[in-house]
């Protein structure tokens, strides 16, 4: 089997689709979470977990 590495050009092309597919998806749990009134749940920059109504970053109220 040949092995074949991916130029530059096409390893930006891949980076973007899957940043794209991530974005989707990401869109696509908030929308669905926000369906249930669930919350998500993070840690913020220091360290301390943080809950937020999936609501309220769909709104644009919180950032994701």
């Amino acid at each position: 089997m040949k092995s074949r590495t991916m130029s530059n050009q096409e390893a930006e092309s891949f980076i973007k689709t899957l940043d794209e597919g991530l974005a989707e998806a990401e869109q696509q749990m908030l929308r669905d979470k926000a369906s249930r009134n669930e919350s998500l749940i993070y840690a913020d920059n220091d360290g301390n977990i943080k809950r937020v109504s999936a609501k309220d970053v769909l709104d644009g109220r919180v950032k994701s």
